[in-house]
């Protein structure tokens, strides 16, 4: 058990969407870790998880800067 004064530094997860991430917010979240979710989509289910603290939109991740 963490001491109560730790602060957890939160974690970055992109594609929230893609099911593996959603097991690794779930698993993150229900051991206190913070998760900030980055999808394209505002309908992503890692957005939906009771465990993701922020989210972030995201240009489409296949998309190339400058073209």
């Amino acid at each position: 058990m963490p001491h109560p004064d730790c602060t957890r530094v939160p974690i970055v997860l992109c594609n929230a969407s893609y099911y593996g991430a959603v097991a690794a917010i779930r698993s993150l979240g229900r051991a206190g870790i913070p998760v900030v979710a980055v999808d394209t989509g505002l309908l992503s289910t890692g957005r939906r998880s009771r465990y993701t603290k922020f989210y972030l939109s995201s240009p489409p991740f296949d998309s190339v800067a400058g073209s």
